[in-house]
């Protein structure tokens, strides 16, 4: 799992608790008008206590679910669906009871399918949209056997033509900016992707996959900057492979490409997770060890060399072995970026001047001040 992804799922935690809360204030928005209904005489007292256990009830396991992390265990983590029955049915519970204010709490039901569409899909809008017009006239069945001389089934069937229109509006107008939404979702996405692709692009080098040396540079501002504020220590190694020319002479460009493809991926199988490693210019290459003494990292370049010392490159030649040689550098306080490098450079170079596939240390050489 990549950093960015514990953040994001908390990003999304924070959102479904937001739309949560959202829901839960429009049951306690529905309480206060039953309840101000009540204090008129408008509606029985027993339903809107039932009412309020409902809804705390339902609040309480959709809340516990998220905070719990377990609604990340469900397809819908936002559990929209769940809680869009949720909300429909303790709607219809009020409605039994209303009397003549029937045709006012109805409008809970658009409330409802609109928190929907804020997730769902057109077609899931759809078959939601259908159960509060399948239960309404239940609802108004179980009402005239509470209340028979309150139910007017005429009016009641008004109620429920009213309802398809209302409730087919809301749902095609939801469901289209639903639409709207998901389309601008995926250009977004698709925005990230391009912008994460033209990052790599400009961070990384084409052939190897490496860090190219722009990159590099930035990288070892950065850490110097960091060791100084720490008083901590870092050093810098210069690679460059061995008879290189020899070898593109040889066998190609292409025969090149592929020892230096395969270098690459050994020699970042072998480095650190802090380690930076990129291509430095042709075929060579720069590695910074953050936090690193010259001790420690001469052995991460002779375990370079030692795993390189076993890859066969069949393609150009059976047995053929490709060698490395290698200067490292400490930064030294005072010391400028282009003044470390070219003391990595300089013990490179003595590194082929001794005989190639060695390791030299720049303490070694007279370039550190």
């Amino acid at each position: 799992m990549s950093q960015s992804q514990p953040r994001d799922i908390a990003s999304a935690q924070r959102l479904r608790l937001v739309r949560t809360l959202l829901s839960i204030g429009f049951y306690v928005l529905c309480d206060l008008v039953m309840a101000f209904c009540a204090w008129y005489g408008l509606y029985p007292l027993f339903p809107l206590a039932g009412y309020s256990i409902g809804v705390i009830v339902v609040s309480a396991t959709f809340l516990g679910l998220i905070h719990s992390g377990r609604n990340l265990r469900f397809s819908d983590p936002s559990m929209t669906k769940a809680q869009t029955i949720g909300s429909i049915l303790l709607c219809s519970y009020t409605i039994i009871y209303a009397g003549p204010l029937r045709g006012t709490f109805i409008y809970a039901y658009v409330i409802s399918i609109m928190f929907a569409g804020m997730h769902l899909s057109f077609r899931q809008l759809i078959h939601l949209a259908l159960l509060p017009l399948a239960l309404f006239p239940f609802v108004v069945a179980l009402a005239s056997r509470h209340d028979p001389a309150g139910v007017d089934w005429r009016i009641e069937f008004v109620h429920w033509i009213s309802l398809w229109v209302i409730l087919g509006f809301t749902t095609v107008l939801t469901g289209t900016l639903s639409q709207l939404r998901a389309s601008l979702k995926a250009s977004n996405a698709e925005l990230k992707a391009a912008l994460a692709r033209l990052t790599e692009m400009a961070e990384r080098d084409a052939l190897t996959g490496l860090y190219n040396r722009r990159y590099l540079l930035d990288m070892l501002h950065r850490e110097k900057n960091r060791a100084e504020r720490s008083n901590g220590s870092f050093c810098v190694c210069v690679i460059d492979i061995d008879h290189f020319k020899r070898i593109n002479d040889t066998w190609g460009h292409g025969g090149g490409d592929i020892v230096l493809r395969t270098f690459a991926g050994l020699a970042a199988r072998c480095i650190r997770s802090t380690d930076l490693l990129g291509r430095w210019g042709g075929e060579e290459f720069l590695l910074i060890l953050p936090e690193t003494s010259i001790a420690v990292a001469e052995s991460c370049i002779l375990r370079i060399q030692r795993e390189l010392a076993h890859v066969e490159f069949a393609a150009l030649e059976p047995d053929f072995r490709v060698t490395v040689s290698a200067g490292i550098a400490p930064c030294i306080p005072g010391q400028t970026m282009d003044e470390l490098i070219e003391c990595a450079d300089q013990a490179m170079y003595a590194a082929k001047r001794a005989g190639r596939n060695r390791v030299v240390k720049a303490d070694e050489q007279v370039c550190v001040k």
